[in-house]
């Protein structure tokens, strides 16, 4: 009863839509009139993504080269201090080779080796 009730109704709006649309001509014109705004649509929203994409790839840009300046800077801050760490353990494994001399003339000449 539920199925036969509901083709009924569907048969019913199916057969008003076509008493409302006289020909098949009438249909296909409002067909192409809404496919014209939908294709005018997707060409403004393809306008308005190639200027998104335009405006984010810019600011991309400039951050870019923000950061390449800063990774610059530290890069140059990274090898004074590489130089300077390489002069304190030339400092350091000199003084430690001046400990061992030393040493060594203490022991040599407590044990009377010299």
């Amino acid at each position: 009863m539920g199925y036969r009730h509901w083709t009924q109704g569907f048969v019913m709006n199916a057969s008003r839509q076509d008493r409302s649309e006289n020909t098949v001509e009438d249909r296909v014109t409002r067909l192409e009139t809404h496919v014209e705004h939908i294709f005018r649509y997707l060409a403004d929203l393809k306008a308005g993504l190639e200027s998104l994409e335009a405006r984010v790839s810019e600011r991309f840009n400039k951050l870019e080269a923000r950061f390449d300046d800063k990774f610059d800077k530290v890069e140059a801050r990274f090898e004074k201090m590489d130089a300077r760490l390489t002069r304190i353990i030339y400092w350091a494994l000199g003084l430690y080779i001046a400990l061992a001399t030393t040493l060594l003339g203490v022991m040599a000449r407590g044990f009377h080796w010299l």
